[in-house]
């Protein structure tokens, strides 16, 4: 399967040991935006995998993101639920530094994950 992008650079899954993966409400036939620009918005391409969230929760998703590479940073954006729009022209939720591998996340309105992560092999 090929997945058209643009206007991001990549996709990421957030996993955290130990405990389940978080998932948001939403509708995964919505219509999704990005803002790309002061008059300029694109429509989110489909997420893999958006569409396949847990039978016993159809109406819920993974908190899933994208990410944009600015120099040796990934800008970590959320992805937009149904009706959406997320702004690519400002700051993300967080960023990932590629050189010391270390992440500033916002995991939520009121908690701030601030550390090192370790690339994992597979």
């Amino acid at each position: 399967m090929v997945v058209v992008l643009e206007p991001l650079d990549g996709l990421l899954r957030l996993e955290i040991q130990s405990a389940r993966i978080p998932t948001v409400p939403d509708d995964p036939l919505a219509v999704r935006w990005f803002k790309t620009g002061p008059n300029s918005l694109v429509p989110a391409p489909s997420f893999p995998g958006l569409r396949f969230g847990p039978r016993t929760s159809p109406n819920e998703r993974e908190d899933l993101f994208g990410f944009e590479r600015v120099e040796y940073y990934l800008v970590l954006y959320r992805w937009p639920k149904a009706g959406e729009t997320v702004d690519l022209t400002e700051a993300g939720q967080g960023q990932f530094s590629i050189v010391s591998n270390s992440l500033k996340f916002e995991l939520s309105d009121e908690a701030i994950f601030d550390g090192s992560c370790k690339p994992k092999n597979n």
